[in-house]
């Protein structure tokens, strides 16, 4: 009996350093008492906003300056996908920018002055609209020394019709140095026309038929000189006696601006 009294006794002290030891496993390790670093927390992006984007086809129309040094009077068509361009004349015909619009409401384009021979300048900038007012207004930045702001006078929402251009119709070209006469024939749109130079012109003026104005597409033939192609625009004043023809060729190298009427 003595005997067994004696391990068991012994045995107690190790059953009890064994169950500890356990015991700091458990709880992370012993020995420095520490415990383990929380992990570091993942941040959380920030999200990169989304560009607003300028819906083109609202700044369809003619729109004009208001109160500036020299007036402009600005025509803008949509084109392709989300753009619009925008054909710029100084009511003096001095100059025609024609600009292109995109999404994230940038421009690029060319500035043409319209005397002499001197080549286009390129330019690009940004455009600021406000079409939730009425009048909706434009303002252009990167065109030159200032803004250019215009407010849209018209939506050209009305289609054109092709019989409004109908006729025989006078006007000049070159600063007023030569005199043109154009007819337009009834069933195309189809343009044949001379001027005092002795140039002669053919090709189309093509109603549009979700904007009130004509898609221009003409070929002048002047003595000693290779063809030259036009692309651009026609627009009638309200009464229907004046007819503005712009274009530019095909390299963007030149543009043209006629005015007409009847």
């Amino acid at each position: 009996m003595k005997t067994t009294h004696f391990r068991s006794s012994l045995l107690r002290p190790i059953v009890l350093a064994v169950g500890t030891s356990v015991l700091l496993a458990a709880c992370g390790g012993g020995g420095g008492g520490g415990t383990s670093a929380a992990p570091t927390p993942t941040p959380t992006p920030t999200p990169t906003p989304t560009p607003s984007t300028l819906d083109t086809s609202a700044l369809q129309g003619r729109w004009s300056t208001t109160g500036a040094a020299t007036a402009f009077t600005a025509i803008i068509l949509p084109g392709a996908g989300n753009t619009a361009t925008a054909w710029v004349l100084a009511q003096d015909l001095s100059q025609l920018d024609v600009l292109a619009i995109d999404s994230q409401a940038a421009v690029s384009g060319k500035i043409y002055a319209l005397a002499g021979n001197t080549a286009p300048v390129a330019v690009s900038g940004g455009v600021q609209a406000s079409l939730s007012t009425a009048p909706k207004t434009l303002s252009f930045s990167g065109l030159g020394a200032s803004a250019l702001a215009v407010t849209q006078q018209d939506a050209l929402a009305t289609p054109a019709v092709q019989a409004d251009i109908v006729g025989t119709w006078n006007g000049s070209a070159g600063g007023g140095s030569q005199t043109l006469s154009w007819s337009v024939s009834a069933s195309s749109g189809a343009i044949s026309g001379v001027s005092t130079t002795g140039c002669t012109y053919t090709g189309t003026l093509t109603a549009q038929t979700t904007a009130g104005a004509y898609t221009a597409h003409f070929v002048e033939s002047c003595p000693g000189s290779t063809l030259t192609t036009f692309d651009g625009i026609a627009t009638l004043n309200s009464d229907k006696s004046r007819l503005t023809v712009v274009g530019i060729t095909t390299d963007q190298g030149r543009a043209v601006v006629l005015p007409f009427s009847k």
